[in-house]
């Protein structure tokens, strides 16, 4: 195994005793690294059973378990040799609490949880708990000063941050603060980092303040009557955090058993798992170790709690091991990551070397290319045999930009699938866009929920149970409205809002009545960013969507159109051959592809407006460097704007010194927008009058077909 590893690697892989750190460039091998050094140390003397990878997530603990069967050294243990952290602390807070069931985050999650048979699921997601929570918050608050806190902040978005407040709780000492919620809101009072004035409102931290003990009893129902606890992933965590420290010595007897630790993407640790690490390497005895490898380079999940600054403090204490050569990458790919990270403070490890002479030089392209243009040219080269589907992909920071390439695709009868985020169609906004649409045409609403999102929205009047109760029995119609307007009260006042919007729409046309709904969307975004007190700009990533669900709609021409593109936004697996795979840039971290297009590149969409502070714009700077080093030999990266913010520098370097070279050899500093090749049928693609020809030539069987496809081939969308 060290045989086929390079200097660097080997000399990483021989560490053996005390702390140490790997900054591991883009496609260096850390995998390759891992396996090869747990190997070693199994053939060195160490019980496979005392050698433990910790991973980040379930696909790199099963990449790993798969390397590990493949070695006779360690492949009668290579189950017990690589764990995820949930799993592990899993594994221990049951040694001490038998009576535990775990609140999955979906159907799929509960199945695995118990296929593994670390635990047994309980029956209800997280997602469950919270909605119950919250529905039993609104039966208390009704009526109380507390509405309007409640009003303030969804259920949604306290979910997402409840982990991330206990876990800072836990960092500033507060050891328990289960279903307590005098303790939860003096400790938030006191806890600025991470409620803090510039991104929530009082009421929010108040809804905050109330919602989490909430979310925290209905979590725990039956500990009383038979010991039962559901927990979830971040209880486990702070389960184990919790008896690592109070020194139980159960848990610490667990731990000892370990003697050589090995954690993956340890740049995107958050304070537990580094809380975790730490436990590890404090352990006494000879001839432990604890190695951690990573990028800062690669540091992309701040939005997770993720602290890249303890990755740079481990790294500064201990044994220091770089991998800087890449073996992915053409030299030209290569030199674009290092144009990105050079000069940078998180820039640890260097410049990256191009180890792969066979992948040739490389292409680097800088264009003013639209979403829509970037659909049609893959479409193109696709039918032209330029490329396969699993050759190329398109990656940017939001969802946004990557629906309007799949629906060009689509339009061409190419099979896409989008990952990151949820679906555009089933979004609040866009479920509220095609209510509008709808009214235009006689109040006929497919989902009353939709009406709800869109008339009682961003002013919430009545509760969503009574207004989609209110539509469901017909409201829409003059008459209907006319009497819930004169019997006064609440819903009067949602009734006389919906008569103005009905007004307004009547008699539009199909553009106009896009145009309305979109102007409708954009001032309650406005409106509502501002009434939660968020930052200049927060609402531009919304307001992004808002845009692509307008040119979609407009290409479309129809509410008949508009509905069969959105069923050939169907059920299709990543997995086809068939299938163009496009990314948010987080999700495709580890990924490659021969081929990359990087879209969105724009001032408040990518830098996103929402990075203020120096650590934010250091991510997004971060986040650049991982879409860069995504591909093979081909990188294009698009903008339709001269001024891209924070990485106008770094773009500007690209242009003058990776640009395509042109036959003569010189250097093209800057590209125009790609003239599109024609279809194999001779047929030119033109993105600028995409919408007039789509539009005329009566499209609307190609969506239908791909949306009868689509249900025939991938019954199923398998977990990315």
């Amino acid at each position: 195994m060290m045989n086929r590893l390079d200097p660097d690697q080997q000399r990483a892989a021989s560490h053996d005793s005390g702390n140490a750190c790997v900054a591991a460039a883009a496609g260096s091998g850390k995998t390759t690294l891992l396996v090869a050094r747990a190997i070693r140390l199994v053939e060195a003397g160490a019980h496979p059973s005392t050698v433990l990878t910790l991973c980040f997530n379930r696909n790199a603990q099963q990449t790993l378990v798969e390397r590990f069967r493949q070695h006779p050294a360690t492949a009668g243990a290579a189950e017990s040799m690589a764990s995820t952290f949930h799993a592990f602390a899993l594994k221990a807070v049951m040694a001490l609490l038998p009576k535990v069931s775990v609140l999955a985050t979906s159907a799929a999650e509960a199945a695995r949880v118990e296929r593994s048979g670390q635990g047994r699921a309980a029956g209800r997601t997280v997602r469950d708990v919270a909605r119950q929570a919250w529905t039993n918050l609104g039966g208390f608050a009704k009526g109380q000063a507390e509405n309007a806190t409640l009003a303030a902040v969804d259920y949604d978005t306290a979910l997402r941050l409840e982990p991330l407040v206990r876990e800072s709780l836990f960092e500033h000492g507060y050891p328990d603060v289960l279903g307590d919620a005098t303790q939860l809101r003096q400790a938030l009072q006191r806890l600025r980092t991470i409620i803090n004035d510039a991104e929530y409102t009082e009421e929010m931290r108040a809804a905050l303040a109330l919602l989490i003990p909430a979310i925290r009893t209905e979590k725990l129902p039956n500990v009383r009557n038979n010991g039962r606890r559901e927990v979830d992933f971040a209880d486990m965590l702070l389960g184990l955090g919790g008896f690592i420290r109070q020194e139980d010595p159960r848990v610490m007897t667990l731990l000892a058993k370990y003697r050589h630790v090995q954690v993956d993407e340890a740049q995107d640790g958050n304070y537990l798992r580094w809380f975790i690490t730490r436990a590890f390497a404090a352990l006494p005895g000879e001839g432990r170790s604890v190695l951690a490898v990573g990028d800062l380079r690669q540091a992309i999940a701040g939005f997770t709690g993720a602290r890249p600054a303890m990755f740079r403090k481990w790294w500064d204490e201990s044994t220091q091991y770089n991998l800087p050569r890449n073996y992915r990458s053409a030299r030209r790919i290569v030199e674009a990551g290092n144009v990105v990270a050079r000069g940078e403070s998180w820039n640890l490890g260097g410049d990256c070397v191009a180890a792969r002479a066979d992948l040739g030089e490389g292409r680097v392209e800088v264009r003013g290319v639209s979403p829509l243009a970037i659909g049609l040219e893959i479409a193109s080269d696709l039918a032209n045999g330029v490329i396969t589907h699993k050759d190329v992909s398109v990656l940017a920071r939001t969802r946004a930009s990557l629906e309007l390439v799949a629906f060009a695709l689509r339009a061409r009868g190419v099979r896409a699938f989008v990952r990151g985020g949820g679906g555009l169609w089933n979004s609040l906004l866009a479920r509220a866009f095609r209510a509008y649409l709808h009214l235009a045409d006689g109040g006929r609403v497919p989902e009353p929920a939709d009406a709800v999102s869109a008339l009682n929205h961003p002013v919430r009047f009545v509760s969503r149970e009574l207004m989609s109760q209110w539509v469901l029995n017909g409201h829409l119609n003059p008459s209907a409205l006319a009497q819930t307007v004169s019997r006064g009260g609440r819903m009067a006042q949602t009734a006389v809002k919906v008569q103005k919007v009905m007004r307004e729409l009547r008699g539009l046309s199909w553009e106009a009545t896009v145009a309305y709904a979109v102007a409708q969307l954009q001032e309650g975004l406005i409106e509502e960013q501002a009434n939660r007190g968020a930052p200049e700009g927060a609402e531009t990533d919304y307001l992004e969507l808002v845009e692509s669900l307008r040119i979609i709609a407009v290409t479309c021409g129809s509410a008949a159109n508009l509905e069969a593109a959105i069923a050939a936004d169907g059920r299709v697996s990543p997995d086809a051959k068939d299938v163009v795979v496009l990314s948010t840039i987080h999700m495709a971290k580890g990924d490659q592809w021969n081929t990359v297009y990087v879209s969105g590149l724009k001032r408040g969409t990518f830098p996103s407006a929402r990075a203020v502070s120096d650590a934010e714009v250091a991510e997004e700077m971060r986040l650049l460097y991982v879409a860069v080093t995504r591909p093979v030999s081909r990188l294009v990266l698009c903008t339709m704007v001269d001024d891209t913010g924070t990485f106008e520098p770094k773009l500007r370097q690209l242009r003058n010194t990776l640009a395509t070279r042109t036959d003569k050899g010189d250097v093209t500093p800057e590209l125009p927008a790609p003239a599109l090749p024609a279809t194999t049928k001779g047929e030119a693609i033109d993105a600028e009058n995409f919408v007039e020809r789509w539009q005329g030539g009566g499209q609307l069987h190609v969506f239908a077909g791909l949306a009868t496809n689509a249900h025939e081939i991938g019954r199923s969308t398998p977990t990315v």
